[in-house]
């Protein structure tokens, strides 16, 4: 510092000095000034650079949670359709022999299962299998009863020289059924399996499958509370499966903006 004060009272004390010495200052000053300047302007531009780079990476995050969300959308509404065409085959099967359909819907409920897997939270996925055992349950009963149901409606469609026969072995049937469920010896339900036998071979258009079906199915339980209960226990999960997919979709929660509030 006491050197630059001799300096200056130097220059102060020879004007023809001080006068070539203050272009070279003001050269100096410029230089300085715009170092300085070219030093703010490079933060700002890496400053600027970071911040399209953030933009740049939440705008990529938004579109993949976006399309996460499409994707999960997508395969639990075709994971929850899947159930619902399994389940109306299911129905069908008591009047129509649709097995090679009921396999083929439910190979597609596989699928749909599989791919919710993939894209689903776990707790969507768990409520989805309970949806999917309570689905089988529902074929795999069709499946096994389907078959004397449609032959019992066989047996009802008789033209008028079949109504007696029809209607005589429809009664031996019902006796051996309530005969079973009333846990009568075993000579007595022997001796009216015999009967039911006999009137249904009178029933000429019953084939001996058809026959058969029948007569195994009176060894089963009653069908109709297996089948409200199956029905029941579907409709159940299913529903859960269903409030909770609305749920974390928010398609009962709305903002003020009127925007759904979506959380899958």
């Amino acid at each position: 510092m006491e050197t630059l004060r001799e300096a200056w009272h130097f220059l102060e004390r020879n004007p023809v000095a001080l006068a070539a010495v203050v272009p070279f200052l003001a050269i100096v000053g410029g230089i300085f000034g715009n170092w300085i300047s070219a030093k703010v302007q490079a933060g700002g531009g890496k400053a600027q650079a970071n911040a399209a780079v953030e933009a740049a990476r939440i705008a990529a995050a938004a579109t993949r949670i976006a399309a996460l969300r499409d994707e999960r959308r997508i395969a639990l509404a075709q994971f929850i359709q899947c159930t619902r065409e399994l389940l109306k085959l299911s129905e069908r099967l008591y009047r129509f022999d649709q097995a090679e359909a009921m396999k083929s819907a439910h190979d597609q409920l596989m699928l749909a299962r599989s791919e919710l897997e993939l894209v689903a939270p776990q707790h969507l996925v768990d409520l989805a299998e309970q949806v999917m055992e309570a689905s089988e349950r529902l074929g795999e009963l069709a499946l096994t009863r389907g078959p004397a149901a449609r032959a019992r409606l066989a047996l009802a469609e008789v033209d008028a020289g079949n109504v007696a026969l029809s209607f005589d072995a429809g009664v031996k049937l019902e006796q051996l059924v309530r005969m079973r469920q009333d846990g009568s010896s075993q000579a007595d339900q022997e001796a009216a399996q015999s009967e039911a036998l006999t009137a249904l071979q009178r029933v000429t258009h019953l084939t001996g499958q058809q026959i058969s079906d029948l007569l195994i199915d009176t060894l089963l339980p009653p069908l109709v509370p297996l089948k409200e209960a199956a029905i029941s226990s579907e409709a159940a999960a299913c529903r859960a499966l269903v409030d909770a997919v609305r749920v974390a979709l928010g398609a009962d929660t709305w903002t003020q903006s009127a925007e759904p509030v979506v959380s899958v």
